[in-house]
């Protein structure tokens, strides 16, 4: 029997790697992969040099530099060369800029592999906790959720924090379980490499903080102020910092920089991110992350959410009310200003999000009904993902009318972070005669594939191209009117997720 189970999690361990890998490189470079392979591979560098007083691992610290670390070491397989002068005035080498090739095909493979780890994960808590069939399940969705998908393929902070956030929440349940303080030392450990990961990572602190009050004082009914919990809070708090100032102690040498910029970054705006949303491009409200939960999972997924929530409102069994505080906890950055890129900002919330979902799901007592269920949404998210492929990012559900509809009306943003130019741009290198000057009328235009017998230059409405790239986010954002394109061009081909028109490609007439 054990091995019938061990064989189950291995092969969704599996088909988890395998969604992610065979269709790697077909969305393209997005907008954040080069800066944050670039600066993995440079932190490397230093690392190797023994070089750890280099301003630049403090003067532009942007997020904390575990990522990188973890993608620097996959970042030479991907390197294509330098360019001839340094970019920053503190560059650790005088080799130049590197340069890496246009598929990041074995850094992303790092992101694909942490993220099915994260699967897996998930799959563990909840056949330790609920059931097998609990874990499964979640595992399964979690593999599958296109979102989540889309940014387990790319070189993103995102899939670090997922799986952190995710094995420290794991390993503290365990303490307070086992009352075991080797599992307090790992909670602590994780706790510190989450935050490496990111500053707003910040929150997996005050969650355990409430989940360990919540055991105690709700479940335990016991005082939360004892010898113990200074004792425990203590523990937890040295190992979380000293793994932090270890992996990263550079800017505690420099901290008037390091706040400085810290500061510029996080903390110097008081509105929040513009978007189009529902129609309009204006200040997302504090709902933000809710309304994309409820519009960028599919909907038959959020039904069963649903029923999972009210069991656990209906049972309040104590995992139940841990996963569901999980899930809601980071819901809190939506006081936070910076509201942006969907739910990106709150990834942590798709492992929580698919164990309830698996609660709903297991509530069914005959096992026959719910492993057909399961069987039957499974064949629902394969048509959705087969649908969207690759541009999982541009997902959106029934109750918006799917992708095209929000193209069409301009509900929402679409190709916000480059998704559909590489295709535009392998039918530029197919179809058209070399030497062509193609004009980029693109935002982002840095995730633009570019070909050497090809003249790649931005699009200025003055000037005549051979063709012309437009996307459909410099339309709606970057104030690029169509219009007098098709005036002198004729369009010839269209990058279209699940209907959605990503990118059009123009041709002189």
């Amino acid at each position: 029997m054990r091995l019938k189970f061990f064989l189950t999690v291995l092969a969704i361990f599996i088909l988890s790697i395998v969604f992610k890998a065979w269709n790697l490189n077909q969305m393209g470079r997005t907008w954040d992969e080069h800066a944050l392979i670039e600066r993995g591979y440079i932190d490397l560098q230093l690392v190797k040099q023994g070089n750890l007083s280099d301003p630049y691992w403090y003067k532009y610290p942007d997020h904390p530099p575990l990522a990188n670390y973890l993608y620097g070491l996959a970042s030479p397989l991907d390197l294509e060369g330098y360019t001839s002068k340094p970019v920053f005035q503190a560059y650790p080498y005088d080799k130049g800029q590197p340069i890496f090739h246009y598929d990041l095909t074995y850094t992303r493979l790092v992101s694909v592999f942490v993220s099915s780890l994260t699967v897996l994960l998930v799959i563990l808590f909840g056949w330790r906790y609920i059931s097998f069939f609990t874990g499964v399940t979640s595992g399964i969705l979690l593999a599958m959720l296109p979102y989540f998908l889309g940014l387990s393929q790319l070189v993103t902070y995102e899939t670090f924090t997922a799986f952190f956030f995710t094995a420290g929440v794991f390993a503290f349940i365990e303490f307070l379980k086992s009352n075991k303080i080797k599992f307090l030392i790992v909670a602590g450990i994780l706790g510190g490499l989450v935050l490496e990961v990111k500053q707003s990572n910040i929150l997996f602190f005050p969650l355990v903080a409430l989940l360990y009050g919540v055991w105690f004082y709700v479940y335990k009914k016991k005082k939360l102020l004892t010898k113990r919990l200074l004792i425990h809070a203590a523990l937890f708090g040295f190992v979380s910092l000293l793994t932090y100032f270890l992996i990263w102690p550079m800017p505690w040498f420099h901290l008037a920089d390091f706040f400085s910029y810290t500061n510029h970054a996080w903390f110097s705006f008081s509105e929040s991110n513009t978007e189009l949303f529902f129609g309009k491009v204006h200040h997302v409200p504090v709902f933000y992350y809710i309304i994309n939960l409820l519009v960028t999972i599919p909907v038959g997924v959020l039904v069963i959410f649903f029923f999972g929530a009210w069991r656990v409102f209906k049972e309040k069994k104590w995992i139940f009310v841990v996963i569901f505080l999980w899930f809601a906890f980071p819901f809190i950055q939506s006081l936070y200003p910076f509201r942006q890129s969907g739910l990106r900002y709150i990834i942590e919330i798709y492992p929580p999000f698919c164990l309830i979902t698996a609660i709903g799901l297991d509530w069914i007592k005959n096992l026959k009904e719910k492993v057909l269920i399961l069987f039957l949404l499974i064949v629902y998210l394969f048509v959705v993902l087969i649908k969207i492929t690759p541009y999982y990012l541009d997902y959106f559900n029934e109750l918006v009318g799917g992708p095209k509809t929000v193209y069409a009306y301009h509900l929402f943003d679409l190709g916000w972070w480059g998704q559909g130019e590489k295709e535009a741009a392998q039918y530029i290198a197919s179809h058209a005669p070399k030497g062509s000057t193609i004009g980029l009328a693109l935002d982002p235009i840095h995730t633009m594939q570019t070909f050497p017998e090809f003249t790649f230059i931005p699009y200025d409405k003055n000037k005549t191209y051979d063709y012309v790239v437009v996307n459909y986010f410099a339309t709606i954002r970057g104030g690029v009117d169509e219009a007098p394109i098709q005036k002198k061009y004729k369009l010839v081909y269209t990058v279209y997720a699940d209907g959605a028109e990503l990118v059009h490609v123009y041709k002189r007439r």
